[in-house]
């Protein structure tokens, strides 16, 4: 009897050493496998009847307490949201509020963005919401256009960026130019900034040049090792686009193989991505995250070629060259999509290297 016991024993021993080497290749295997994102939402609306808001900025309360403050301001149906939010503690709760709220409404979640960022204008606000809304009737009856981030930098960080904003601002006057837009046509316009110590100026300086549009200004990390301003904007057109989609480079704008200036929507209309998160620094996860993105715009009958505007939303350098690799597997580079591409202080995937969310032509 002792003798079976021992065998036994030794048997049971020698089953769990099989199963814990099992698990432990499993473990290993799965590490070293790509993480491959769900095929994103997609929220379809009529270019004509969309409008571009911005919330105010909360100064109290509880992060959800903030996102209601936000949505409240938002005309109804909701086609996306992009979310600025500052600490990446906070940004499940701004996910989580904003679809407890739009679950009361019984309203469908629209494309949904969250990025983490630096700061806001306003010290105690943590969360800051663009909003795309669909109006009851035509607002942009010749089409809208899409205008690419216009940078301008210092190579030393500084303070006070109004300068930086200027150059920035002269860029766009360019590309408005380009397409006879007036002032009063730009319908939103987001800065992109290093450094809010001259918000109030900037503020200003904004507002002279667009006193219509929705205004959003965002400090995008912390801390910069240098000076930075990017601006971009959506403006309504004033002369139907000649097609569906058509991109223009302006002369007196540098001009970059790797996006266009401007992308002038004449499509009925439009594709709203989610985000979409390459969720590790391999290219393989770059390649999934892109991949995941055509996949769903051939099943609604577009294409990853139809891109108008692409949003790219790395948080390191590496993050950045990563994108710049993999893109144009995808994208037209013959007709590169508009493009704002800036490092970010992160994402709500702690480990992720990047995101993308596009807007894109449904080809009529």
């Amino acid at each position: 009897m002792k003798v079976k016991r021992r065998k036994a024993t030794g048997d049971r021993r020698k089953c769990t050493a099989t199963v814990l080497l099992f698990l432990l290749l499993l473990t290993v295997t799965a590490s070293a496998q790509p993480h491959v994102p769900r095929v994103p939402r997609l929220v379809d609306a009529e270019t004509a009847r969309l409008r571009f808001q911005v919330s105010d900025l909360p100064q109290t309360g509880t992060v959800a307490e903030q996102v209601r403050h936000c949505l409240r301001g938002f005309s109804s149906p909701v086609v996306a949201l992009r979310a600025f939010v500052v600490g990446q503690e906070n940004a499940a709760a701004v996910r989580d509020a904003i679809e407890d709220e739009f679950k009361k409404r019984r309203h469908s979640l629209p494309a949904l963005s969250i990025i983490i960022v630096g700061a806001l204008p306003q010290q105690n606000a943590r969360v800051l919401i663009e909003a795309v809304t669909t109006a009851k009737q035509s607002v942009n009856p010749n089409g809208i256009a899409f205008v690419s981030g216009q940078p301008a930098s210092a190579e030393q960080p500084v303070a006070m960026v109004a300068p930086l904003i200027e150059k920035s601002l002269s860029a766009l006057r360019t590309a408005h130019q380009a397409i006879k837009a007036q002032p009063a046509d730009v319908l939103r316009a987001t800065c992109f900034v290093s450094s809010l110590a001259d918000v109030g100026e900037v503020k200003q300086m904004m507002r002279r040049e667009y006193p219509q549009a929705a205004l959003s200004i965002i400090q995008l990390q912390r801390t910069a090792s240098r000076g930075l301003v990017e601006c971009e904007t959506v403006a309504r057109l004033r002369m139907p686009a000649k097609d569906g989609l058509q991109f223009i480079n302006p002369a007196g704008l540098a001009a970059s193989p790797n996006y266009s200036h401007l992308a002038l929507i004449g499509a009925r209309r439009l594709f709203f991505s989610e985000l979409v998160v390459a969720a590790s620094a391999r290219e393989a996860d770059a390649v999934y995250a892109f991949a995941r993105l055509e996949q769903a715009l051939t099943g609604a009958g577009s294409s990853i070629k139809q891109v108008a505007m692409s949003q790219l939303y790395p948080i390191t350098q590496a993050g950045s060259e990563l994108v710049r690799k993999v893109r144009f597997d995808f994208y037209d580079k013959a007709r590169a999509p508009a493009s704002t591409l800036l490092i970010f202080e992160g994402l709500p995937t702690a480990s992720a290297s990047f995101a993308v969310a596009v807007i894109a032509v449904k080809p009529d």
